[in-house]
């Protein structure tokens, strides 16, 4: 930021050596005109315009001083915000590389969990299948027995079943033949009581028709 120039004004400031005026001479007097009091008027003019002019310098290098302290500022501040620019971008890239190392360090945690869970629940899962195929072995086997064991009884069963009809079928034969038997008997028992009544009856039929005057 340049400064600002300002135009110069050369006045000059210095009086007459001497600021008393001659006395006007009588006729100036006469005639209304006092060249002492232009000339003191001219001379305070002078002075005041110097004064100014020095005022105005001095306003000039006020400014001009406060100018350079700007573009000091200015530069400074430029500095600064570089400095503070630069800063957040090396802060802003160390964040971003803290992120990305942290992104990498927990995906491959992740990675290191799933493969970790995926293992344990295969190999849960493969002690699940092995023990649910001896569980189904055992139980297999158990029934197998059971059905064995079901089968020898049945047979014994049946072989006593079987027993038992042959038993039970003798036993109608001989009741059968008892039954026959004692039928028999009962009829030849029957017979000879019949014919033992007959006999012992035709001797009182024949008594009783040989006595005269029956009924």
């Amino acid at each position: 930021m340049s400064a600002r120039a300002y135009p110069s004004y050369e006045v000059s400031n210095s009086a007459p050596e001497s600021s008393e005026m001659p006395p006007a001479t009588p006729q100036q007097q006469r005639g209304g005109y006092d060249d002492s009091f232009t000339l003191q008027a001219i001379i305070e003019l002078q002075k005041t315009t110097g004064y100014l002019t020095s005022a105005v310098e001095s306003l000039k290098d006020v400014v001009e001083s406060s100018n350079r302290n700007m573009e000091k500022r200015f530069e400074a501040s430029e500095k600064r915000f570089e400095s503070l620019q630069n800063a957040m971008d090396r802060r802003f890239e160390s964040l971003q590389d803290a992120m990305d190392r942290r992104f990498e360090s927990m995906q491959d945690a992740t990675e290191r969990r799933f493969e970790s869970l995926q293992d344990a629940t295969g190999r849960r899962f493969e002690s699940m299948q092995n023990a649910t195929e001896r569980r189904f072995e055992s139980m297999q086997n158990a029934i197998e027995k059971q059905n064995e064991h079901q089968n020898k009884r049945m047979a014994a069963l049946e072989g006593k079943v079987s027993e038992l009809s042959k038993k039970i079928y003798a036993a109608g034969v001989i009741l059968t033949i008892l039954v026959g038997i004692g039928g028999f008997i009962a009829n030849k028992s029957w017979t000879l009581m019949s014919h033992q009544i007959a006999l012992r009856d035709q001797p009182m039929q024949s008594g009783q028709s040989g006595i005269p005057g029956g009924e």
